[in-house]
């Protein structure tokens, strides 16, 4: 066997792997014997036959294919033995036949060369909150607080924004045939809610009944309606009367608080640990953008094309493919954007690794095992489900280890890189997060509770 360097561009190296005309006979002498062993020519017993008479019985097409398959082997153990950082490596054609010898093209991927930023240049904007709005998120947590704990005092009146009602409903198709009935529902009636039944149950008092009708696009059918109607019978009608926000209110919360004020301060620790985690994944964002846009990583439009391919495969595995190829005006703008969304996965998940190299940042299976026992809320409450599921599932395996050190990569970034604090203010306020940060510490209470 003869390796022939052809050429050496990017990530990619092109060779000419050539079998010898003696490579060829030796190797189909050994495979004439092999065959012979199990071939059974009349009148010789079985792997006796004469060697002429066993090449006259062979189908040449299986001697061929058993030819490819061991030099394919050897050209496998030469790559893997004699190279480093190889990614994958693929034949592009099919062997040629030149002259007397066996050729074949080979293209091997290799690890691509990355250029990391200096970690000093990527800029982190770190929100920091204004008082004002520490005491913003502590009004609404106390407010949904307050909401939560409410007595409920039955109301013989009409029903408005911020009651709560007890209701049954039947859901009914165009023929009247009952398709659901529930079992007693309850309700707290929210502006913000939009949905039809707490927008039809709004004015409806205790006993009485209501019908309301909704259409849907039909699944089987695309263009047709499905229309359905609710049958609605109210059971009960009730006002929400909130606690007076004092000490005693603070010391039902939770027995460790003993004033308002100490709940105060309780609410404004819980809201600022949760803004500081979502300050925190944000500028592990941050850090993954300037690196998509700062780090050079010299890939060839070649090793895009493989992991397109693979892709593109699993998806039609799938059943994916067609569904999502059809959101685009054509086939090649559809594989263009994956063409782009793959060289963004490449440099970043190359330019992470190089990080992680560099850092020794690494996963033992024992650092896993660790992780999804110590946070079983995050594992459906059911650790060993996935201990089981990550000792099987080789790609599970792989992904969750690639999770774990992305994390710390990002952790190990956010101590080099340049933090930049901006204040958060009410005009800077998005909606995630002092609603998040309420519903949060409600959870927090009914734990406490």
């Amino acid at each position: 066997m003869q390796r022939e360097m052809v050429e050496e561009r990017q990530d990619i190296v092109r060779y000419r792997y050539t079998f010898s005309e003696e490579d060829i006979a030796g190797q189909t002498e050994k495979e004439y014997q092999r065959l012979r062993a199990n071939l059974e020519i009349p009148g010789f017993r079985k792997g006796k036959a004469p060697l002429n008479l066993v090449k006259n019985a062979i189908n040449r097409q299986e001697l061929l294919t058993r030819l490819m398959t061991y030099f394919g082997e050897q050209i496998q153990e030469d790559i893997e033995k004699e190279m480093e950082n190889i990614l994958d490596y693929s034949f592009e054609e099919g062997f040629k036949q030149e002259e007397k010898s066996m050729v074949f093209p080979v293209i091997v991927y290799r690890k691509p060369e990355v250029t990391l930023p200096e970690y000093q240049t990527i800029e982190v904007k770190k929100p920091v909150p204004s008082e004002e709005m520490i005491a913003i998120w502590r009004e609404e947590t106390l407010k949904m607080m307050l909401k939560d704990h409410s007595a409920l005092s039955p109301k013989d009146t009409e029903a408005v924004y911020g009651d709560k009602v007890v209701f049954y409903y039947q859901v009914m198709n165009a023929e009247e045939k009952q398709l659901y009935s529930s079992k007693e529902e309850t309700l707290l009636l929210e502006a913000e809610n939009k949905t039809p039944m707490v927008e039809q149950l709004v004015g409806k008092k205790a006993g009485d009944s209501f019908a309301f009708e909704r259409s849907f696009d039909s699944k089987e059918a695309p263009g047709e309606k499905l229309n359905f109607s609710y049958h609605v019978q109210v059971k009960e009608v009730y006002q929400l009367i909130p606690p007076e926000p004092n000490d005693a209110f603070a010391h039902e919360v939770s027995e460790e608080l003993e004033t308002i004020e100490d709940l105060y301060q309780h609410l404004d620790k819980s809201n600022k640990a949760y803004f500081d985690a979502v300050a925190a994944k944000n500028s592990k964002e941050q850090i993954k953008t300037a690196l998509l846009e700062k780090s050079k990583v010299d890939f060839s439009p070649e090793t895009v094309q493989l992991y397109l391919e693979r892709h593109t495969e699993e998806m039609k595995k799938s059943g994916r493919y067609n569904q999502s190829k059809d959101s685009f005006p054509s086939e090649e703008e559809y594989l263009e954007h994956l063409r782009s969304e793959i060289r963004e996965m490449l440099t970043l998940s190359w330019s992470i690794d190089k990080v992680a190299k560099g850092q020794n940042i690494s996963v033992t299976d024992e650092k896993v095992q660790q992780m999804i026992r110590s946070n079983p809320e995050a594992f459906e409450n059911n650790p060993e489900k996935f201990l089981a599921k990550y000792k099987n599932d080789p790609e599970y395996r792989y992904q969750i280890k690639s999770n774990i050190v992305d994390e710390e990569v990002l952790d190990y970034l956010l101590t080099q890189v340049t933090i930049v604090d901006e204040e958060f203010t009410d005009e800077k306020r998005t909606s995630e997060a002092p609603e998040s940060s309420a519903e949060s510490q409600e959870s927090t209470t009914r734990e406490e509770e």
